[in-house]
């Protein structure tokens, strides 16, 4: 009989069963690297405490020279004791300068007794870490073409075609063949901008007796300008044809969750009024469309608040009392996010916004884990990874409370055999904002940078795309504002602004998927000679970023028509 791998109660197993077990295989997975790297822990430990000892040395140094230095100069004009004083700070100069010498030393054999297992972090282990501990999530490599055109023929997902947006990350995968992603997208828009100026004046004053006097005012006046502004928004999408007609949206309350017993059946009994007079107002209502019902739970329904619901009948079918239980316990318990998410279904579309996701680092980057410390790189690794499954989990937390989503098996969808291209625009995108986006940018450009990318051709399974690199360039301006003075005039003050005006620059990148890892990756970079003759010829070494198995590199020569996938192909075949 398979394994039934369903969760009943997101918060409960999450606090039962899953948040132990997923720091239990943390543990167990970094202490299997640990194995694998072959390195002598107790050996850089030892060497550590050393480097801590030296470096408290040589703080100690520090902090007596800067002493002498402020006596010093307290006693500059008694010249004998500055001559014993100056000694002093020499013979501590110099031993400032032996310490510093042997911290770095010692920090340098800690990098080099660690090395080994700096080496072999990389991209994907945290999605491993995920599947292993909750094989109902499933996790991908990265975001195929194939799963793109399912989520787009069957639940109408799009491509993201807004020169506003950018996807600055990805990770899909799916619930019981359900697919999902969680996007990352880094964002524009027209805002507005004050800027002020001022002008002084000057202006002459009689007394009664006909005394002249000078006086000054400073006029101050301001201009409201255009002027672009960028965020960053992250979300998860998720496909399911349960309940394919139905559409409804709710928004958080973030303080129920630290309401007591009394002040949450207040909240609720007000909340409830309201849905009454909906109910009843429907009921009267000639409009078709119009046929709210409450739930016969008042609890739910005024802490989910999904009150624009436009079909019933599949409302309730999605929300059982065990989904509508699961929902109310995710509202109202505090940690570890309380009433923190967004629900928005539009038919097969599901889109979940988390005010906990929006700040979490989900890019699973191996810096993350390297250090010169044995200690603190497992601290790292199990402390980044436990936080990663908690986000995610609570992300997919709305979505899992409702069984029929995981009851409902997806049909069969019949895919192309062949695809004009091998990569979608959000994964090209996303690599392209993987290098540092001065790469992208207008000389010009005085502003941040949207990343778009649209495929230029296909050659086997390399993709070349092209990267615009959408941004403003600023034309200084002036505006003159009449202000009334105090000498019974009105004057110009300039108010200076910038004018944004919109300018891009296109680079081309290549992309391609190799399987191996990028621990094998970055060992065949150091020591394949033809591989780095490669990159010499398209591209050079800064302008390579591998990751989850995907290859990126801008090209050297933008219009080069060489065979390149090929010869990199038969390389990495080596």
């Amino acid at each position: 009989m398979p394994k039934d791998d369903s969760i009943l109660e997101p918060l409960h197993d999450y606090n039962s069963k899953y948040k132990a077990l997923f720091r239990e295989n943390a543990t167990k997975f970094f202490d299997s690297l640990t194995k694998e790297s072959k390195i002598n822990v107790e050996e850089n430990r030892a060497t550590v405490k050393k480097y801590r000892e030296a470096c408290s040395k040589l703080e100690n140094i520090k902090k007596l020279i800067n002493k002498y230095r402020g006596l010093k100069g307290f006693l500059i004009t008694i010249t004998v004791i500055v001559k014993i004083i100056n000694k002093i700070i020499k013979n501590n100069d110099a031993i400032r300068i032996k310490m510093e010498k042997v911290c770095q030393e010692l920090l340098d054999t800690c990098y080099v007794q660690m090395a080994p297992l700096n080496n072999l972090f990389d991209f994907n282990m945290t999605a491993k870490l995920i599947t292993e501990t909750c094989p109902l999530i499933q996790l991908d490599q990265y975001f195929d073409v194939r799963k793109y055109d399912y989520m787009n023929q069957k639940f109408g997902f799009e491509e993201n075609n807004d020169p506003n947006s950018s996807t600055y990350y990805l990770l899909s995968g799916s619930i019981v063949g359900n697919p999902f992603i969680l996007q990352r997208t880094f964002n524009t828009y027209m805002g507005s901008k004050t800027y002020t100026g001022s002008l002084t004046i000057t202006y002459t004053e009689y007394d009664s007796e006909g005394r002249a006097y000078t006086r000054s005012q400073t006029l101050t006046a301001s201009v409201v300008k255009p002027y672009p502004e960028y965020f960053y928004d992250t979300r998860l999408i998720y496909g399911n044809e349960a309940a394919p007609n139905l559409c409804f949206s709710r928004k958080p309350n973030s303080s129920v969750a630290r309401m007591n017993e009394k002040q949450l059946e207040k909240y609720i009994k007000k909340g409830d009024k309201k849905i009454k007079k909906m109910e009843s107002k429907a009921l009267t209502d000639d409009d078709p469309t119009t046929n709210f019902q409450s739930m016969g739970n008042n609890k739910f329904d005024v802490l989910f608040n999904a009150l624009d619901r436009n079909n019933e009948v599949e409302f309730r079918l999605l929300f059982t009392p065990l989904a509508q239980k699961n929902i109310i316990n995710l509202i109202t318990t505090a940690l570890p996010y309380g009433d923190d998410f967004e629900f928005y279904k539009n038919h097969m579309i599901n889109i979940i916004r988390t005010s906990h996701d929006q700040g979490q680092d989900y890019y699973s980057e191996p810096s993350n884990y390297i250090n010169y410390e044995y200690d603190k790189s497992k601290s790292s690794f199990i402390e980044y990874n436990c936080k990663y499954f908690e986000s995610l989990y609570f992300d997919l937390a709305p979505l899992i409370s409702i069984p029929l989503y995981q009851q409902h098996k997806p049909h069969e969808f019949i895919y192309k055999e062949v695809y004009e291209r091998n990569f979608t625009n959000y994964e090209t995108e996303q690599l392209a904002n993987s290098f540092a986006v001065d790469k992208f940018k207008h000389p010009d450009s005085i502003t941040n940078v949207i990343l778009k990318t649209s495929l230029i051709e296909k050659n086997n399974n390399s993709d070349k795309v092209n990267v615009r690199g959408y941004t403003y360039t600023g034309i200084e301006r002036v505006d003159y504002v009449s202000v009334y003075g105090r000498d019974g005039y009105y004057h110009d003050v300039p108010v200076y602004w910038t004018e944004y005006i919109p300018i891009f620059q296109d680079t081309v990148m290549e992309v391609s998927h190799h399987e191996e890892s990028g621990v094998v990756f970055k060992n065949k970079l150091r020591t394949n000679e033809r591989l780095q003759k490669f990159f010499d010829i398209y591209s050079t070494q800064n302008d390579i970023i591998y990751q989850r198995g995907l290859l990126a590199f801008i090209l050297k020569y933008q219009s080069f028509d060489g065979d390149s996938d090929t010869l990199l192909d038969d390389i990495l075949k080596l």
